[in-house]
């Protein structure tokens, strides 16, 4: 449960604290007890929020691609798109690794999003492609004539902004 700032006490406690032999670069919540992390040393991890432990295993990707992630959380896992619109992944909770990536060209900065259990969509300039969670294999896919600008997600509901 998050409280305002004013309401925190002024001496607070702390719930754990914990040493690690990386710096964290960049710290990404997940839901109320995971969040992912990205280390100077090109590491990537799930950290329990709640122990201060490191969760699953660890795996290097081109941290340079991947500084400005968008996630999407679901029952087992989040989706990631990479800085530059160069790539898209899938990560299991429940198995703790990343379960897929793959290489997509050109997409947009919004253009992420999580179906349902079973389907990722993802929108590049001129695509909508809708991915396969267990494998990322591509489902189907429609093409647009006018550029995909943005692209938004509100439940169930994708909207697409057209040049």
């Amino acid at each position: 449960m998050r409280q305002p700032l004013g309401s925190l006490s002024q001496k607070p406690d702390f719930k754990w604290e914990e040493k690690f032999n990386e710096p964290f670069q960049d710290v990404f919540p997940i839901n109320e007890s995971m969040a992912l992390v990205f280390t100077h040393r090109s590491t990537a991890f799930i950290l329990n929020c709640l122990s201060g432990k490191p969760e699953g295993s660890k795996w290097h990707p081109n941290l340079r691609k991947f500084s400005n992630v968008k996630i999407h959380t679901t029952e087992n896992g989040f989706v990631f798109t990479s800085r530059k619109g160069e790539l898209v992944g899938f990560y299991d909770l429940n198995l703790g690794k990343q379960r897929w990536k793959r290489t997509e060209k050109g997409l947009i900065g919004s253009g992420l999003g999580i179906v349902n259990d079973s389907q990722v969509v993802i929108a590049t300039r001129n695509k909508v492609k809708f991915l396969s969670v267990d494998s990322g294999d591509l489902l189907s896919e429609r093409s647009y004539r006018h550029g995909i600008i943005s692209f938004k997600q509100d439940g169930e509901f994708v909207f697409l902004i057209q040049d």
